[in-house]
């Protein structure tokens, strides 16, 4: 029997359900009998509907149709599943989560409020067929923990993907996407159409989690009309996020280094910014090669202004300049800690 290791006891099962016969209520019966034979104090969506007379009702005349593509309003289920994937200590998925709309908003939920999510496999770790589910020994299935930075690309890349038009492009059927989007940082490339409008920007920085500035919309709309928005600073794919070892390949060189550097950052920031969450007002001061030089010339001492290091202040600038090298050729977003106005951090 497989058995995970784990102090956790609660799960919500996630998986695709419109489009596939009978809602795919099959899959999730078996799966969720399985669990708690494994000792797990499930909820499935499925067992919610099976007791709602509204979705009965709906579910009964798509039984009778042979239809079912379609149900209840999407925001109907989502409001008594949100909740539950708040209240379990895990989500598990079934195959072909990332295909649907529910479970990827239930996993980037999931993410969200730091909990994990797992996948039901094959005991060699492959991915889980439907007939598989429906027939397959359940003695050789177990749980592969999904990556969160997966799940988090899953909900961005694919979301966009199923509905281009109304989720990133703002409704221009000239929009397409390009499928060579999983090498380096994560890129979705559109090809624009006579203009970029309003809603695209509006849409873009949404996606992003901006409430854009004026500098950042007109980044935006640059980067629409350019055919290139950057998501994500580091790959997403197994390969790419092995080939970028930034805990044993700069953390655990340089701890007692980068402490310093963080200490550079609050320094800076409670000077010029007292008061405000800690973030790198990029607008203040970029001089970052002057500056670092500088800071060279009195290397080995204390900065008598900061109180800081000057190496700490040559390492912060150095990192604030390739990352600012690193946007302007077009292989980096903005970092969530940046904003194009304010003071120095």
């Amino acid at each position: 029997m497989t058995e995970v290791s784990t102090t956790m006891r609660s799960a919500y099962l996630a998986g695709p359900m419109r489009g596939i016969d009978d809602y795919n209520f099959p899959a999730f019966r078996r799966v969720v009998a399985w669990l708690r034979d494994l000792g797990w104090d499930m909820f499935s969506p499925h067992e919610r509907d099976e007791d709602d007379d509204d979705a009965i009702r709906r579910h009964a005349e798509a039984r009778a149709s042979g239809d079912f593509s379609e149900a209840l309003p999407f925001a109907y289920y989502m409001k008594f599943d949100l909740y539950q994937v708040c209240e379990r200590d895990a989500v598990f998925c079934l195959p072909g989560w990332e295909k649907s709309t529910g479970a990827r908003l239930e996993t980037m939920a999931a993410v969200s409020v730091d909990h994990p999510v797992f996948e039901v496999v094959n005991g060699d770790g492959s991915a889980l067929a439907a007939e598989e589910i429906e027939k397959g020994d359940t003695s050789k299935w177990k749980l592969a923990s999904v990556d969160p930075e997966y799940v988090g690309a899953v909900f961005a890349i694919e979301s966009i993907k199923l509905d281009p038009l109304k989720l990133i492009l703002g409704g221009d059927p000239e929009h397409e996407l390009s499928e060579d989007c999983w090498c380096g940082p994560t890129v979705v490339t559109v090809q624009p159409g006579e203009g970029v409008f309003k809603q695209d920007i509006e849409a873009v920085a949404d996606m992003l989690g901006w409430t854009p500035t004026e500098e950042q919309e007109a980044m935006i709309a640059e980067g629409l009309a350019n055919g290139t928005i950057i998501e994500y600073a580091l790959p997403v794919d197994s390969a790419g996020r092995k080939s970028v070892p930034l805990t044993t390949g700069v953390l655990d060189y340089f701890p007692a280094a980068l402490a310093e550097v963080a200490k550079v950052s609050k320094a800076g920031n409670d000077k010029h910014n007292p008061g405000e969450p800690l973030h790198h007002a990029r607008a203040k001061s970029t001089d970052h090669a002057d500056s670092l030089l500088r800071h060279l010339v009195d290397r080995g001492k204390i900065d008598a202004d900061t109180g800081q290091r000057h190496s700490a202040e040559i390492a912060w600038r150095s990192l604030a300049m390739l990352q600012q090298e690193l946007e302007d050729e077009g292989l980096a977003p903005l970092p969530r800690g940046a904003r194009l106005g304010g003071g120095e951090s």
